[in-house]
């Protein structure tokens, strides 16, 4: 299995500064299953937080944000970023895009407990990857999708569990490259409640990921 590990984005310091100090500390893992490669990746994401809100609905953001590569080894960086190392050479970390990568999923209900799965999906998913480099304003992967997704809350921490997802590229801009497709998705994590500090962390990648689209179609229409 092939790690999708990602080094960190400055651009997000005041989210992610926020969430070191109230995200959760368990590393949350996520497994992508790249339907046309038959290939399998993993994704760490250090921080994760979550909101429940008075409806019952549950909105949950993992942030994987890591200032340069810690092993010179292949990633899921240099796929994304079209840099794909000569055979038999090892990997020069250097070459890799700073990126950053935030999940977003809502769940619209609960399932009750022993629920049969074939229900169908009851959550949201969306993944966004965004580039650090001074030219790299244009730059976004966006994934989505939907999930059937548990939710068992402790207290301020809540244990999640993602199954039977599957995503999709739905936006590819800039210098970045889609290296997965349609995929399946699966994973837990565990977040901790804070909803002020999801919204900031949401709102600020969203805002991103605007930029990047508004880049994009200017940089087509020229």
């Amino acid at each position: 299995m092939e790690s999708l590990k990602v080094p960190r984005l400055p651009f997000f310091l005041l989210p992610v500064s926020l969430l070191l100090v109230v995200g959760c500390s368990h590393s949350s893992t996520l497994v992508v299953r790249c339907q046309q490669k038959q290939k399998a990746y993993t994704q760490s994401f250090p921080q994760a937080v979550a909101n429940c809100h008075e409806d019952g609905m549950y909105e949950f953001v993992l942030v994987s944000d890591d200032a340069k590569p810690k092993e010179p080894s292949p990633r899921l960086a240099q796929w994304i970023t079209g840099k794909k190392p000569p055979a038999d050479q090892p990997l020069d970390p250097s070459v890799s895009m700073p990126l950053h990568q935030v999940v977003h999923v809502k769940v619209l209900w609960r399932p009750l407990d022993n629920t049969d799965m074939s229900v169908g999906s009851n959550a949201f998913l969306n993944w966004y990857v965004l580039s650090d480099t001074a030219q790299g304003e244009g730059d976004l992967l966006e994934y989505r999708g939907s999930a059937y997704v548990t939710v068992d809350p402790k207290g301020d921490v809540i244990k999640v569990n993602i199954r039977d997802g599957t995503i999709k590229p739905s936006a590819v801009r800039g210098a970045l490259v889609d290296p997965i497709g349609p995929a399946r998705i699966e994973g837990k994590f565990v977040a901790v409640n804070n909803g002020r500090r999801l919204i900031e962390v949401l709102n600020s990648t969203k805002a991103r990921a605007r930029t990047a689209a508004a880049s994009g179609s200017a940089a087509s229409a020229q």
